[in-house]
């Protein structure tokens, strides 16, 4: 490992080129916002703010045409098509460009938090938070940031903001399977074989992997992706003549990474129940850890090796009243820690 003033001065450099980038890339996106302020002659800060957040998320998940119908149509400015179609590019450019220069920031900070102590330590924590929250400003729908923050916000004791954050990382990446029309889920549930069944997951490929996104997209979900069908429940399952679409999803995380969403939704799930208890507000406390155990479940069915989803395990069961439960979790944590 480098000497801590090397490391120090590894930070703050990285850091600083960062934020030069950081500040190119806001001054071309505040040349463009103004350019369509006075294109729009509005003087409603908020109104053109909301426009500008429409004309880049058209850009980035719309079809041309629904671009082209908005500017003429909902703003009324057929005649300036072609002026706010190029502002539109420049203001999409430029917030993908703050967008991803904020991430990796927020990505390095993280990694100098864990590797420095003290007040040092949280600084550099508490500056990623800010970015990750500012990334997400800049495409709402960027999950990888938002699990990012999450990270932060949980390594800042904070368990209540991780823990909304990471649901919203599930609630937006997992897509059960009974949402999607039913022949495509029949097609799906075809592709599980006894083989296959025994790893929890496939990766769908080929031209069903294009229709898949195509299909979840019109069901409201953003990105790209959905390509990891899982069906955790049928891992132990001898009997798949007869397979229900309950319990299987789509997803367009990876299973380590999902297995990552899971664990730390169900951990900061765990802390927020504890604490409640131990301040005596009981019935609540059981309501978290009852939400945790859940997340915590699916966390060890997409790895039954996770030993920290079973030592907090423990806790939610032995604090519900599942005593053997508890024991049981105890022992398979105990035995995978040898």
């Amino acid at each position: 490992m480098l000497p801590r003033e090397a490391r120090r001065a590894r930070w703050d450099s990285t850091s600083f080129y960062y934020q030069e980038a950081l500040k190119i890339y806001q001054a071309r996106y505040d040349s463009a916002y103004a350019d369509l302020v006075n294109i729009l002659k509005l003087s409603d800060t908020a109104r053109v703010r909301t426009i500008a957040q429409q004309l880049i998320e058209k850009q980035r998940y719309a079809r041309p045409q629904e671009l082209k119908t908005y500017i003429e149509k909902d703003l009324n400015q057929a005649k300036q098509l072609p002026q706010i179609a190029q502002i539109t590019s420049r203001l999409f450019y430029a917030a993908n460009n703050l967008n991803v220069t904020c991430t990796r920031l927020g990505s390095v900070l993280l990694r100098a938090s864990a590797e420095t102590r003290g007040d040092t330590s949280n600084n550099h924590r508490s500056r990623a938070e800010a970015l990750f929250q500012q990334a997400l400003i800049y495409d709402p729908y960027d999950y990888s940031a938002l699990f990012n923050l999450g990270i932060a916000q949980y390594q800042g004791k904070k368990d209540s903001l991780a823990a909304i954050s990471f649901s919203k990382v599930i609630e937006n990446t997992v897509v059960p399977l009974a949402k999607l029309p039913e022949p495509l889920t029949k097609q799906l549930l075809s592709l599980i074989s006894p083989e296959v069944a025994t790893q929890g997951y496939l990766e769908i490929t080929g031209p069903l992997a294009s229709q898949l996104d195509s299909i979840v997209a019109t069901l409201g979900y953003k990105g790209a992706g959905f390509v990891y069908l899982y069906f955790p429940d049928l891992r132990e399952q001898k009997d798949l003549s007869t397979i229900s679409p309950e319990g299987i999803f789509l997803s367009n995380e990876t299973p380590v990474q999902l297995e990552n969403i899971y664990l730390l939704l169900g951990v900061s799930q765990t802390g927020i129940g504890l604490s409640l208890i131990e301040s005596g507000k009981k019935d609540a406390g059981k309501e978290f850890l009852k939400q945790a155990t859940a997340n915590l479940l699916m966390t060890t069915k997409l790895n039954p090796k996770n030993a920290e989803a079973w030592l907090n395990l423990v806790h939610c069961y032995r604090e519900t009243g599942e005593k053997d439960k508890a024991a049981a979790a105890y022992e398979l944590y105990k035995k995978l820690k040898q």
